[in-house]
């Protein structure tokens, strides 16, 4: 109990700047404005801010991280109550959580906020967030102690020191390799039988302030 209480605490905290950002994505993918989108989440967070927590959006990134959260609090008890740890299948369970809920979410996101009828997710359009998640996760487990070390031993920053550094700038560095992957998701959804002239078209107009906002999503 106590794991998944602090893991919704916790998924609480991040899900309204997240919520804000992927929304925003989701609308200007589907024709919509990207920056107004975000500015009117804000706003609305800050006014009317029981209606927020109520909204789909801010709901089902409450959802995947606190799923994510649960997942990873659960595998460290675990792992505590048998006196040993287990990385590797501690890595794939996080991912397969986290990865299976992230593709729920932008499934959902996409059909809400694309700005037309609900329709089929196109299987390539699950492909890249697929892939996003790989990208990213594997970032996200596999570079921080890597990258620490490096900063402790050639730039001569403590231990803890370059540990914080790591787990700040990580998540936001990793975006512009995961950011074309999200974002060609929802374009697969929105236009399912565009060329790939197009799509390539679309992306580069829209691919440099998604990820701006992206970077914004990974700082918490």
């Amino acid at each position: 109990a106590a794991d998944t209480i602090s893991a919704a605490t916790a998924a609480a905290l991040v899900a309204p700047l997240v919520s804000a950002v992927d929304r925003a994505v989701a609308t200007q993918a589907g024709g919509g404005a990207l920056w107004p989108s975000f500015f009117g989440s804000l706003r609305e967070m800050a006014t009317t801010p029981r209606a927020f927590v109520r909204s789909p959006a801010f709901l089902y990134v409450w959802a995947l991280y606190g799923g994510t959260y649960a997942a990873s609090n659960t595998f460290t008890s675990f792992e505590d109550a048998r006196g040993a740890g287990a990385p590797a299948a501690k890595t794939g369970a996080i991912f397969a959580v986290n990865s299976s809920l992230a593709m729920w979410k932008d499934r959902a996101f996409a059909r809400i906020y694309s700005g037309g009828p609900p329709s089929p997710i196109p299987p390539p359009a699950f492909a890249s967030w697929l892939m996003r998640d790989i990208v990213g996760m594997g970032v996200i487990f596999v570079a921080p102690p890597i990258v620490a070390k490096s900063l402790y031993r050639e730039m001569g920053l403590s231990r803890e020191t370059a540990e914080n550094v790591v787990q700040l700038v990580l998540p936001m560095a990793v975006q512009p390799l995961v950011s074309p992957f999200h974002l060609a998701g929802y374009l697969m959804y929105n236009a399912p039988d565009a060329s790939y002239k197009e799509h390539a078209a679309a992306m580069r107009k829209q691919l440099g302030s998604v990820t701006v906002m992206r970077c914004i999503r990974g700082f918490p």
